[in-house]
């Protein structure tokens, strides 16, 4: 019987090597790859490092404590690396849902969790601790709920109107609730993390988001 197989060599004289200068920034936590045509783009998560290249963009983080980056690297052109411009918003109310929510930036683990469709050019970044308060003056208390949120993004090379914020625990009504028979609080939605994980299966047009904080780690 004869068995066909095909081999590729590493380049390790030439490989290109991406780092960060900054300390503690968890670069290279989560990595993905984005192919578009014949371009192919690296992001890497470094899901406690702030963005520091004097973009004023991102002039509303400068204040932010370790908030978050995702660096978007090109294999082509210089393997040229910039911060991707999905998130650039520092703290802030955001009345945009029936729920009203407070966005807690610091030490949210931007880019913690990396996921890419290349069928249809999409892609998911998000916070594995982005808290977010429900009641309007909770956050002036210093009281946070960890419900998570990611980033969906039709084209990530561009920043904008395609961006969508996934927030599915921020539902009041399921954010704690007692249990019947011990009478203890139980934690449902509160600190369920949704976007620990995130997944775009193969031939489907499904996302599938972890959130083991539900229900009390359970």
């Amino acid at each position: 019987t004869l068995v066909f197989t095909s081999a590729f060599n590493l380049n390790w004289n030439h490989a290109p090597v991406f780092s960060d200068s900054s300390k503690g920034s968890y670069f290279g936590y989560s990595v993905a790859f984005l192919k578009d045509n014949y371009d192919y783009t690296l992001l890497i998560g470094a899901p406690k490092g702030v963005p520091n290249n004097g973009d004023p963009v991102f002039n509303t983080q400068l204040n932010l404590e370790s908030p978050g980056v995702v660096h978007q690297c090109r294999l082509k052109n210089n393997w040229e690396c910039t911060f991707l411009k999905i998130e650039t918003h520092g703290n802030r109310e955001d009345g945009a849902y029936r729920d009203s929510v407070y966005h807690n930036k610091n030490r949210s683990m931007f880019g913690g969790a990396l996921a890419v469709n290349d069928d249809d050019k999409k892609t998911v970044l998000r916070h594995l601790k982005r808290l977010s308060c429900m009641r309007p003056s909770c956050h002036e208390k210093g009281h946070y709920l960890m419900n998570g949120i990611c980033y969906f993004h039709k084209d990530p090379s561009k920043r904008g109107l395609t961006t969508k914020n996934l927030m599915p625990l921020i539902n009041t009504h399921y954010q704690s609730g007692e249990d019947t028979y011990t009478h203890e609080v139980i934690f449902n939605y509160a600190y369920g993390e949704a976007g620990f994980t995130v997944h775009f299966p193969k031939n489907s047009n499904d996302l599938i988001l972890g959130a083991p904080g539900v229900f009390d780690w359970k």
